[in-house]
């Protein structure tokens, strides 16, 4: 899910850089819940989308990245500028680089230490 909004506001005014995480989700109902988010200038938090899958494997999570390229549209997603954060997650990161092939990929800092 994306709101329109959400995704004309971060092209047109944040950053170009956004984060890409999942979470596994426990309880009752089980899968994965795959965020993007952004700051904004003031800092904060900025959604841009998110999905619910089954688990994090590479067909989810490149599904949910086609999805998310689809959204931003050609022209936006083929800049040479955009930087995509991420933790070390293989199915994520293959992901990325298939959507967004000419985006700088980079690792959290987290995951990384």
């Amino acid at each position: 899910m994306a709101l329109g909004v959400c995704l004309e506001g971060f092209k047109r005014y944040a950053r170009l850089a956004f984060v890409v995480d999942g979470t596994h989700l426990t309880g009752e109902r089980l899968g994965l819940l795959l965020s993007v988010v952004a700051l904004d200038v003031n800092e904060q938090v900025y959604p841009i989308a998110f999905g619910i899958v089954d688990s994090e494997n590479n067909k989810t999570c490149d599904w949910f990245m086609k999805k998310l390229d689809a959204v931003f549209g050609d022209d936006f997603s083929k800049r040479k500028d955009l930087v995509i954060d991420t933790d070390r997650s293989i199915p994520i990161r293959n992901a990325v680089q298939n959507a967004f092939p000419d985006a700088t990929h980079v690792f959290c800092a987290y995951h990384i230490k």
